[in-house]
């Protein structure tokens, strides 16, 4: 009897930790999701504005960033570490200017695993001479020092 008890009590325990921990994982997956949304949309911004700083900021240091993508034309380029940062920087140095394109971005796949986080979204951009871009885009992101911060960015176009 008194092993019933035991296995009863400690199902029912089971349970209801099981039960507070889904529920505390729900509340922080939505901080952390407008926090994650908050970043790529930063991101963003800050590239557009030509504000090489703040664009550094929303990455990761970790000697392993990397950037995916594709031109308009479909040319692919792969880039990592300190390739990508010094590719970052000449690109800054060399147009200056801030772009006139925009972005949104839909249909949003967010999944966060402790201090890291996959992202998959659509992304529609708008672009000052009125042609478009649509594309499926995928980030990976950590946690550092309680802060987003991008790692793996990858564009690939929409057709």
């Amino acid at each position: 009897m008194k092993t019933k008890l035991f296995t009863v009590a400690l199902l029912l325990g089971s349970v209801v930790a099981f039960t507070q921990n889904a529920v505390a994982q729900q509340g922080a997956s939505a901080k952390d999701e407008a926090a994650i949304k908050k970043v790529i949309e930063g991101l963003t911004t800050s590239m557009y504005a030509r504000d090489l700083k703040t664009y550094l900021n929303y990455w990761s240091t970790a000697p392993y960033v990397s950037r995916v993508s594709t031109d308009r034309e479909g040319k692919v380029t792969k880039m990592t570490g300190d390739e990508w940062r010094k590719t970052v920087e000449k690109a800054a140095a060399q147009n200056p200017k801030p772009s006139q394109e925009t972005a949104t971005r839909d249909n949003w796949l967010i999944r966060v695993n402790g201090n890291a986080a996959f992202v998959v979204f659509d992304q529609h951009n708008q672009y000052a001479d009125g042609t478009t871009r649509d594309s499926v885009e995928e980030r990976y992101l950590e946690r550092v020092n309680n802060e987003w911060k991008i790692v793996s960015v990858t564009v690939l176009p929409r057709k």
